[in-house]
């Protein structure tokens, strides 16, 4: 029985970005019987559309998707409900971190407290 695998390492500074060329090379590389190993949903998709519309490609494609947090399992009924429960409950907690920011981020407006970003320092050519 011969082996083979492929590293690739997708890092998602911000899984807001909209262009995410690694992740589209992924998914135009892998084939039919591949296996897509992630750390976590919460990592992989933006939200609970996207997370079921990247699974659903990758299904259509007989590509198995696994993640590793979730232990969830894509090839049976209950693992594609439980992929749609945990897509959403990582969801809800981002939502709800985006939430507490901005309140944090309005009480140090209100106090004279906060200032934005620091510009970032672009070097003169």
């Amino acid at each position: 029985m011969n082996l083979c695998y492929h590293e690739w390492f997708l890092i998602l500074k911000n899984v807001y970005i909209t262009d995410r060329p690694v992740l589209t090379n992924l998914m135009a590389t892998l084939n039919n019987g591949d296996k897509l190993l992630v750390d976590s949903i919460s990592r992989f998709a933006r939200n609970t559309k996207d997370l079921l519309k990247l699974v659903d490609q990758l299904n259509n494609k007989g590509i198995i998707f696994v993640s590793l947090k979730e232990a969830i399992d894509t090839t049976t009924n209950t693992g594609l409900f439980m992929l749609t429960v945990f897509g959403a409950v990582a969801q809800l907690e981002r939502d709800y971190i985006k939430d507490r920011q901005m309140e944090g981020i309005a009480v140090a407006v209100t106090e004279g407290k906060y200032q934005g970003r620091k510009p970032i320092e672009v070097p003169k050519l």
